[in-house]
């Protein structure tokens, strides 16, 4: 039982080797965790903030948790076919403009018709990003090394718990800041995957 144990570890350091010392790929999972914060305001701090500004608010979040849902099986295919013709880098920098409008417009919205607006902006976002995450990280890894570049990658959902924390935040002490303020780090994940560019 030892020798899977050592393997384990090996693994573990190896793959905190390749963070630490790959400097686009260190860049690449700083720029993902600024997006998932700003993706996990969808389901911790939008809710509340609806509920805040809206009259029944829980009526109006479910219909956007209905249409985020079919925005993405409508645009899906045909986003992906738009983003063939470009690089990895152009798209979720697309993506990153489309998640931080949506943010926006979370944080001016007042009435149904602007947080359903907001939502198409967003969901349009989260369609060009992230299946371009993983795309992003098949071309940083080396043949040999994929599945550890894949492993380490997973670092960026350290933006998820982090998010509802600043989110969380912003919305007790700063609630009509809190959305422009997440559209804002998102945005500055686009000065990472510039990083990528350079370095390619």
């Amino acid at each position: 039982m030892q020798q899977p144990k050592a393997v384990t570890q090996t693994k573990i350091l190896s793959t905190f080797t390749i963070l630490l010392t790959n400097r686009v790929l260190l860049s690449f999972i700083l720029g993902a965790i600024l997006i998932n914060i700003g993706y996990s305001q969808f389901d911790s701090t939008l809710p509340q903030i609806i509920e805040l500004k809206i009259d029944e608010g829980a009526k109006l979040y479910s219909l956007l948790i209905s249409l985020n849902a079919a925005v993405v099986l409508l645009l899906q295919l045909p986003i992906s076919i738009i983003s063939e013709r470009f690089s990895s880098t152009a798209t979720l920098v697309v993506g990153v403009l489309f998640f931080a409008i949506g943010l926006f417009m979370f944080g001016f919205s007042t009435n149904y018709t602007l947080y359903i607006i907001g939502m198409i902006i967003f969901t349009i976002g989260e369609i060009f990003a992230f299946p371009t995450m993983n795309v992003m990280i098949d071309e940083i890894a080396p043949d040999t090394q994929k599945a550890t570049y894949l492993g380490a990658a997973q670092f960026k959902n350290l933006g998820g718990f982090i998010g509802p924390i600043i989110g969380g935040w912003l919305l007790t002490h700063y609630m009509n800041a809190m959305f422009p303020v997440i559209a804002v780090l998102v945005l500055c994940s686009c000065i990472f995957y510039r990083t990528k560019t350079a370095a390619h």
